[in-house]
């Protein structure tokens, strides 16, 4: 978890969401659950919504290129599932996961500001 956090931003109507795609996996740790992976986002603050996943399929032109390259995560409440955005070819696909998915490197959860 020690690489910088990647900061992106996309603009929607009358708000500006500004968010960091944040590395979940400690050092040497391969792929996890999607039940470890909401505890790890409570622990890394990733407060993203599916709300705002949904915002980011409607809009994936905002969706910056340095974010296009990893599956975007956004844990949902507390339950043991998450939301996520993967892309296949140029089009951004909206996507939900149980316990029994894993998530490696090539995943990122979104964390927006607070405040």
């Amino acid at each position: 978890m020690a690489k910088k956090p990647l900061k992106v931003a996309v603009a929607p109507p009358n708000r500006k969401l500004e968010c960091e795609l944040l590395s979940f996996l400690k050092l040497g740790e391969g792929p996890i659950t999607a039940n470890k992976l909401t505890k790890r986002a409570k622990e890394l603050r990733a407060n993203a919504t599916e709300q705002d996943a949904q915002y980011l399929l409607a809009h994936q032109e905002e969706i910056p290129v340095e974010a296009q390259n990893f599956i975007l995560v956004f844990p949902v409440g507390k339950l043991r599932f998450v939301a996520y955005l993967s892309r296949y070819g140029r089009r951004w696909h909206l996507h939900h996961s149980w316990d029994g998915d894993l998530f490696g490197d090539n995943a990122r959860l979104v964390r927006r500001p607070e405040g």
